[in-house]
């Protein structure tokens, strides 16, 4: 009886977990309808030198743009792919921070990047997340921008590897 009760909850457990990777992993309906550039263009963005800042022209290229945050360990450890993939030249890659000025230029005096960096503040970078189709509000959450300013893809969580984020950039 204890057997068939252990066995139940392992099951249970599994499919739970199933479910919710299929709900983190999946796109909410409409979201390739989303033109992100309106969206982005309603919030007062700031790079961190404190002086405001609009998105990168698209110039025919698709554009990633990663939510993150100072207080968040996986997107801390998923910045240094991004700035690498960013570095080599084939992407345009956007930093958007959902945290206040003062944390993230301390960040960026410890830790340099050239990718450009984006400030909402932690409430407007949540609502613009958000409008983005992060129903969960989850951090780290990237969505890649098609060469109209249509949203192809989203992901919740870190990029694994520089390999992954090649082939997020591949969505349609």
């Amino acid at each position: 009886m204890r057997r068939r009760t252990w066995i139940g909850l392992l099951v249970a457990t599994a499919g739970i977990a199933g479910i919710g990777a299929g709900v983190l992993l999946s796109s909410p309906a409409g979201l390739d309808k989303i033109d992100a550039r309106r969206i982005i263009d309603n919030y007062e963005l700031t790079a961190p030198d404190g002086s405001g800042i609009k998105l990168p022209q698209l110039n025919g290229q698709k554009i990633l743009i990663n939510f993150w945050g100072t207080w968040c360990p996986p997107c801390r450890r998923e910045l240094p792919l991004l700035e690498a993939t960013y570095v080599a030249g084939r992407h345009q890659i956007v930093a958007l921070a959902v945290d206040e000025l003062a944390p993230v230029a301390k960040f960026l005096d410890d830790n340099p990047l050239t990718m450009p960096v984006m400030i909402a503040g932690l409430t407007s970078g949540v609502r613009i997340s958000g409008e983005f189709g992060n129903e969960t509000q989850a951090m780290p959450y990237s969505v890649l921008l098609n060469e109209e300013g249509i949203i192809a893809a989203s992901k919740i969580g870190e990029f694994a590897n520089i390999e992954e984020i090649e082939e997020f950039f591949l969505a349609e």
